[in-house]
């Protein structure tokens, strides 16, 4: 193998690397995406599920329990959105990979016709040092 089908079977492999890497990213991002969305629905069923009590209640148990509800549905809003930019950012680290993988294939197309064209340089090589044939038929 040459040098150049060697830099580009390195640069092909540096490339999957990066890729693999980037694989390994996504992956947390879509779990962390769907941690906060399963974490969002909870604290929403938990905040609908909060009902005051039956019967004569004072001010402040019902001022309690409405900041509780309030407080509740806004971490159920922050989770909304820790989950919206998770899948945000999955989608950018898979377009990233996608883009890596392109570039690993050029480098694996590459090193494949620099060993074809050097296969074929050491075969006309081989050609040209070969003794030419006698027409006479005499062998010397």
């Amino acid at each position: 193998m040459t040098s150049r089908a060697k830099l580009f079977d390195l640069y092909a492999r540096r490339e999957a690397a990066q890729a693999a890497g980037l694989g390994r990213e996504v992956s947390r991002a879509v779990s962390e995406r769907a941690e906060a969305q399963a974490s969002a629905s909870r604290l929403q069923r938990m905040a609908q599920q909060m009902q005051p009590g039956f019967g004569p209640l004072l001010a402040a148990s019902l001022r309690a329990n409405g900041l509780l509800v309030s407080g509740l549905v806004e971490e159920a809003e922050r989770q909304v959105r820790k989950a919206d930019f998770a899948g945000d950012e999955a989608a950018r680290l898979i377009q990233k990979m996608n883009h890596h993988d392109r570039r690993r294939h050029f480098g694996e197309t590459a090193a494949a016709t620099a060993r074809a064209a050097d296969a074929e340089a050491a075969e006309a090589r081989a050609e040209a040092a070969r003794p030419v044939p006698r027409r006479d038929g005499s062998t010397r």
